[in-house]
């Protein structure tokens, strides 16, 4: 398995997975230009990170998380916007990376996840240091000072 970030060239089947994805389970109406601009602004920006799971050139997961500026502290906070995988080890490894990536960003000091229906994502976020604050999961760089 290969695990890489996403080019131009993976646009199109990362376009239909996510159309599935919000079709099937979100049980909403999917807007494929929409994921289209998140999907390319997510390649091309160094704020955000895509990857990709690859296995005999079939996609087998696929996480994005994007950066921003916090409006009302400082630093900055991260989202995981879409996570699939096929199976858990392959979930295990992408968000294994992705914590790689956010821990060399110093200026990270939060991620969070959050999901209308419950998945087996979160499980698999609780296994890699996040935590439930009962509406969302969240990993913290640092522990909230009392």
């Amino acid at each position: 398995m290969i695990i890489r970030e996403a080019v131009t060239a993976d646009v199109e089947a990362l376009i239909s997975l996510g159309c599935k994805l919000v079709d099937d389970l979100l049980d909403l109406r999917s807007d494929r230009q929409k994921i289209r601009r998140m999907i390319t602004t997510s390649i091309s920006s160094s704020a955000h990170l895509l990857l990709i799971a690859e296995e005999d050139k079939e996609l087998v997961g696929a996480i994005i998380v994007g950066t921003e500026t916090f409006s009302f502290a400082e630093k900055m906070y991260g989202t995981i916007a879409g996570f699939h995988y096929k199976s858990p080890d392959v979930g295990g490894l992408l968000i294994k990376v992705v914590m790689q990536w956010i821990h060399s960003r110093k200026a990270v000091q939060l991620v969070t996840y959050t999901m209308p229906v419950k998945t087996d994502v979160d499980r698999l976020l609780l296994e890699h240091d996040f935590e439930s604050t009962g509406s969302m999961l969240i990993w913290r760089r640092y522990g909230i000072s009392k």
